[in-house]
């Protein structure tokens, strides 16, 4: 099975886009170094790796970037 990037959910260093807010994305490159690593946006803007996804969870993102979708998520305010 061959599966694409989709331009509008990469992101100018690579990664593909799968959630905003909080931000997450993911390295679906077979060939990186960090193929399979899940990063999310710290506060100062850079992209910081949070943990390896399995397999099936890797699936869902290529399905996802194919779909060109990207979730939204709730960012919670501190009161």
């Amino acid at each position: 099975m061959t599966f694409r990037q989709v331009p509008m959910n990469l992101l100018p260093n690579g990664l593909t886009l799968l959630q905003q807010n909080p931000d997450c994305a993911a390295s679906l490159d077979c060939e990186a170094r960090d193929h399979g690593w899940l990063y999310t946006r710290h506060p100062d803007g850079q992209w910081v790796t949070l943990r390896k996804l399995t397999p099936d969870e890797i699936e869902k993102a290529w399905d996802q970037a194919a779909d060109m979708a990207v979730l939204q998520g709730t960012k919670v305010r501190a009161a």
